[in-house]
């Protein structure tokens, strides 16, 4: 079976509600024909998963005909939301606030009571010198949080660290007796680490990415250690989560050593002596979100946040800046569907309506807002010849002057595309938007580009 995105592998794998099963099994088997799979096997999987939900065979094979008849998509990707290439951030990114300076005078006390629970066992180990690279001294010693902060009071990190060129701790709890990852007891934290990026570099990555960290440490070299909260019930579902992580940051130099549960980062508070830096304590604190939120708005976009009674309350229509038509009839971002039947007239009527409001009339009592709206038309059933029969109707009857009519020559763009549809059309016309910039988009008929049903 294909891997499939968190809310479609649930339903394959719990079933789905009377009345959302064939939508369900719709939205599966988009992603088999997306990913490859071949029509008999996607049939045949459709039919096992029809069975456990109560579709016929029958309605299974003609969902998937229904389905391989198209074109794939792009196949799904969990990195989709934050793109990285080049060594740039593209589309979609999130703010980057500058790097802190760690002011934490006890900073081993808030990380260790932040990122382990009351009686957990943490590993903590001196680290030496072997040739040009340090390495762990050994096995370490492992005791529970409690005892750790109780030894660490004061000066006793200082003290505990003796001669030793740093100081690592393992990123999860385990049983007391060792910690590799057959010893893990809480697959809490997975660890991320980069080696080949600055430091503000790093930091970027990891606050674009948005990722639950509950630490972020300077390793008192080149790199910063994020311990990322993933919380998995067990090692299989700690490896998926792990995977989809770093999957998502595959093109940021991301040192891909660090998958296992039972790797070792640097303890902030203890002294790097090979550079004389700290191991610094950036960050430190609960994650905003859960890993499952993090995943979910990383595949598919942040949940809407609740409008602010006082914003409503004192919302003024006049001084909205969105506003594009009439009071509020149509604003920036919004969107209206012009229905009528074939050969109605809906065509020409979208090009009057453009051609009025390009140089600042009304159409039908909507007045533009400002003085006049650029229009982009996106068209695919009038060749040249039927353009100009209809432009050249409306400019006859509808009397401009000159100054009008260099308003509409300037502020209507009129192009004719046969062949979009569906994902390529939504690209063309992006590209269309950014490089003229209008104020509206026209997309006429939208049935000729949709790539589907209405």
């Amino acid at each position: 079976m294909i891997d499939l995105p968190p809310a479609a592998e649930a339903v394959y794998i719990n079933g789905a509600p009377e009345g959302e099963r064939n939508n369900s099994l719709f939205k599966i088997v988009l992603q088999m024909r997306d990913q490859g799979m071949s029509q008999f096997d996607a049939e045949t999987e459709a039919e096992i998963w029809g069975h456990k939900v109560g579709i016929t065979q029958k309605e299974a094979v003609s969902l998937v005909k229904s389905v391989y008849s198209k074109p794939a998509r792009e196949p799904w990707r969990p990195k989709e939301r934050y793109q990285y290439k080049n060594g740039g951030i593209l589309k979609q990114e999130l703010p980057v606030p500058p790097m802190p300076i760690s002011v934490e005078s006890t900073p081993v006390d808030k990380f260790l009571t932040t990122c382990f629970d009351v009686g957990d066992q943490i590993n903590i180990c001196r680290s030496i010198k072997d040739g040009d690279r340090e390495r762990p001294d050994g096995t370490g010693e492992t005791r529970s949080r409690e005892e750790w902060l109780e030894m660490f009071k004061g000066d006793g990190l200082k003290q505990w660290q003796g001669a030793a060129v740093g100081v690592y701790v393992s990123i999860n709890a385990n049983n007391g007796s060792g910690r590799s990852k057959e010893h893990i007891t809480k697959f809490r934290h997975c660890l991320i680490e980069f080696d080949e990026s600055t430091l503000q570099e790093q930091w970027a990555i990891i606050k674009r990415s948005g990722l639950p960290t509950s630490a972020i440490i300077k390793s008192g070299s080149r790199s910063l250690h994020a311990f990322v909260e993933v919380r998995a019930a067990n090692a299989k579902e700690f490896a998926e989560r792990v995977a989809f992580i770093y999957k998502h940051l595959e093109h940021t130099k991301l040192d891909p050593a660090n998958k296992d549960a039972g790797r070792l980062s640097r303890l902030p508070g203890a002294m790097r002596t090979a550079t004389g830096l700290q191991q610094e304590l950036v960050e430190c604190g609960a994650p905003t979100l859960t890993y499952m939120e993090w995943q979910e708005r990383t595949m598919y976009g942040d949940i809407p946040e609740p409008y602010s009674w006082e914003q409503l309350v004192n919302f003024k229509e006049d001084a909205d800046p969105t506003q594009l038509l009439g009071r509020r009839w149509l604003c920036r971002g919004g969107s209206a569907l012009w229905v009528g039947s074939s050969g109605l007239g809906k065509s020409v009527m979208c090009l009057q309506a453009a051609i009025c409001w390009a140089c600042g009339r009304d159409f039908f009592g909507i007045s533009p807002h400002g003085k006049s709206l650029k229009s982009l038309i996106i068209q695919a059933e009038n060749d040249e010849g039927d353009v100009a029969e209809a432009v050249q109707g409306i400019l006859k009857a509808m009397d401009f002057t000159e100054d009008e009519l260099e308003k509409i020559k300037k502020n209507i763009l009129i192009v004719r595309d046969c062949t979009s549809t569906g994902e390529r059309f939504v690209d063309r016309m992006r590209r269309l938007v950014e490089k003229h910039k209008p104020d509206l988009g026209w997309v006429d008929p939208l049935l000729a580009f949709i790539g589907g049903d209405l």
